[in-house]
């Protein structure tokens, strides 16, 4: 924080943030929780007013009481009165806690989907987004923190009003005190901030390899490999790095919160002394001196508290402001305002001199391509590992934006097109593929394609048989309704070819007229590989297909083949085309085909 201005701002988003989620529960909350800090003070008011007419009628000797009993009929009144209000804070707090931790989540999710993957994968976002996943709790801490804070300075202000009047000195000795705990707490929580912060990553990687050896599946090869010791000893040796650092600032600060006990205590002394002195004089009355000493106990408590409320509601804007800034140093990528048509016919796909270049990285992956790929069109992608293949079909797909050229889609350059309708035509399958194993297969199979409105189960089959996994899935004990890993009830962990052929069904599932594999079958033996490949190219009719794939058997049957070699695209044409050409296609063949001979 550099500022009291950083941190009104901060302050100001949190409750901005609030009345967005529930707008009546946070209104809820700042009342209640501002009468709650009344109540030692108009308890002890009411207190001293009943001490003062208990002590006059003991001294007129009055045997009736019942003088006292409206002031204790409104002593109780006013203490069910707090009880209800108490009550009411804790259920309006509960209720708004209870929503902002998902729709915090919600918030993260929705905007970092909006990023693009050149922004996602830079390191820093991800420690901002690591951040603001353990702190976005911060949030309600802090709120909490400032409606405390906010009621409990309505409350200091009302006491120290009233004992201004009369000691002023003893008021402004407590007004020295709290500044000066208020620096030194800020001192301190600005140490263990830095070191939280600034050791971001190193924690990550500490929690990462705890992690693996909290998950069955990593431990399994670990016990094997021995590498468990090693990892146990990233995690520990940073631990009790940390926890080293972190002892040394607690002390200091303990110490520092003694040396101020101490003088808090002494000038709870002194006011002590001048309330009991005017009593003495006759100043003021026994019901007086009662009222003024729990109202200066309670000030005493209040404003030693205020500093660490402050200094709290500070630190936690900190870690608000961290994982907030995320949303103000990242901007969503500006999409097209041009929508693709909603025909089913294949578009019209043309790379004009496209260059491409990681971030960070001068060496261009991709050299001046130039392709065009027809509607219906059957293309197949190879060459060596780094050629760049890959990272062609994510440009094509505006994963990644170009440094040089251009991406035409029907004619229309895919910058100026908005993403949605063009991913509304593809239907993508990366070497990479994601599996969801919290899911059952159905779900696995439709969840790009309608899955939260309805899921064709007809199609669903039809689709897990094209991909050849349909007879391991009527093995399963719940068939489409199985849960796809041990980690839940009745969960099995389907095999990595299995995982592989459900993906593919996914694929056959969207049906989109444009359909894109990268290294679709690493995991699948050569038979099933062929009857999948026999269905993509028998049932894609008048769909355009692009693969990407090491195995020649896989790619011959293509209408074109490009093959890309350090970024550039040196051939194209087809199988037997390339065959005739007798370069790096022809060669590659026959050595592949040599190995299964």
């Amino acid at each position: 924080m550099k500022s009291t201005k950083d941190f009104l701002r901060i302050s100001i988003e949190v409750f901005k943030i609030y009345f967005q989620i529930a707008k009546g529960l946070t209104i809820g909350v700042i009342v209640t929780s501002t009468i709650m800090s009344l109540q030692s003070l108009i308890n002890a008011y009411v207190l001293s007013v009943l001490l003062d007419k208990l002590i006059t009628a003991v001294s007129l000797k009055q045997t009736n009481i019942s003088e006292l009993f409206p002031i204790i009929f409104l002593f109780g009144l006013i203490n069910l009165f707090i009880l209800v209000i108490t009550n009411l804070y804790d259920y309006f707090f509960t209720l708004l806690t209870s929503q902002d931790s998902y729709k915090l989540r919600i918030k993260q999710m929705d905007f970092m989907v909006g990023l693009g993957i050149s922004q996602l994968e830079d390191p820093e976002l991800t420690n901002k987004s690591t951040r603001y996943t353990e702190s976005y709790s911060n949030l309600s801490n802090h709120l909490s923190t400032l409606i405390t804070l906010l009621s409990s300075t309505v409350s200091i202000f009302i006491s120290g009003a009233i004992l201004f009047k009369f000691k002023p000195i003893v008021m402004i000795l407590y007004f020295v005190l709290f500044v000066f705990k208020y620096i030194n707490n800020s001192r301190f929580r600005t140490q263990i901030w830095r070191l939280i912060r600034e050791n971001t990553e190193n924690r990550r990687n500490a929690w990462q390899s705890a992690a693996y050896l909290t998950d069955p599946s990593s431990v399994k090869e670990m016990l094997i490999s021995g590498g468990i010791k090693f990892l146990r000893a990233k995690f520990f040796n940073y631990q009790e790095w940390y926890y080293k650092q972190y002892r040394k600032i607690r002390t200091r600060w303990a110490a520092f919160e003694f040396t101020h006990a101490v003088f808090d205590i002494s000038l709870l002394i002194v006011g002590v002394y001048f309330i009991l002195e005017m009593g003495v004089t006759g100043a003021i009355t026994v019901g007086a001196i009662a009222f003024y000493l729990n109202t200066l106990r309670g000030f005493s408590e209040q404003i030693d508290n205020l500093s660490y409320r402050i200094g709290r509601a500070v630190e936690v804007s900190i870690r608000v402001q961290d994982s907030l800034v995320m949303f103000d140093e990242y901007t969503p990528e500006i999409d097209g305002r041009k929508k693709l048509s909603n025909s089913t016919r294949p578009s019209l796909i043309t790379v004009e001199n496209l260059t491409f270049s990681y971030p960070n990285s001068n060496s261009p992956v991709l050299r001046n391509i130039n392709l065009t790929v027809h509607p219906g069109e059957k293309i197949a992608i190879v060459g060596e590992n780094g050629a760049g293949k890959t990272t062609l079909i994510k440009v094509i797909n505006r994963i990644y934006r170009p440094q040089k050229g251009r991406v035409l889609l029907d004619n229309f350059d895919i910058q100026d097109i908005r993403i949605k309708s063009w991913y509304q035509k593809i239907g993508v399958l990366f070497q990479d593929y994601n599996t969801y194993p919290h899911l059952n297969v159905e779900e696995n199979v439709a969840i790009g394609k309608n899955a939260i409105v309805s899921i064709n189960r007809n199609k669903v089959v039809e689709s897990l048989t094209k991909a050849g996994v349909y007879p391991d899935i009527e093995k399963y004990p719940n068939l489409l309704k199985q849960i796809l890993s041990e980690k839940y009830k009745g969960g099995i962990r389907p095999s990595g070819g299995q995982w592989q052929k459900i993906a593919i069904a996914r694929f056959f599932y969207r049906n989109a007229p444009i359909l894109i594999l990268d290294e679709p079958t690493a995991s699948i033996d050569a038979i099933s590989e062929a009857q999948i490949f026999g269905n993509i190219y028998k049932f894609m009719k008048g769909k355009t297909v692009i693969i990407i794939s090491h195995r020649f058997s896989t790619v011959r049957n293509a209408d074109r083949i490009l093959v890309l070699d350090k970024g550039k695209i040196i051939e194209d044409g087809s199988h037997e085309e390339l065959l005739k050409l007798n370069g790096k296609y022809a060669h590659s063949f026959k050595l592949q085909a040599k190995g299964y001979s």
